[in-house]
């Protein structure tokens, strides 16, 4: 990740993209863990990054325990039926309100 030198430190500059995470499961597993620990995420935009079903759930894992989380953007990865179905199971565990746009090509 390469970082930019903001001219003017007064100024917030926009964060640096996140390299994505991969096919593997190590990426998605890491980040699940940390979101069982988060308490202060509100939207998590993870489109386009490769995450296939088995990182979907260890994600759905993380998202059972997590109350703050709101908003999860996961389009365009290729979780399959059961990573999307584990997703969806997740949210029905003590959350009220959700933007989950998780489309997938098949």
């Amino acid at each position: 990740m390469t970082q930019s030198t903001n001219p003017n430190p007064s100024t917030p500059q926009p964060p640096s993209p996140l390299h994505p995470i991969s096919s593997d499961i190590a990426g998605a597993t890491e980040l699940s863990e940390a979101l069982k620990v988060n308490n202060s995420l509100r939207e998590l935009h993870l489109s386009y990054n490769r995450i296939k079903g088995a990182g979907a759930i260890a994600l759905a894992s993380s998202i059972r325990t997590n109350t703050t989380l709101h908003t999860l953007l996961i389009a365009d990865n290729d979780v399959g039926d059961a990573g999307a179905l584990k997703i969806a199971e997740a949210l029905q565990v003590g959350h009220q309100t959700w933007t989950l746009n998780i489309w997938f090509r098949v």
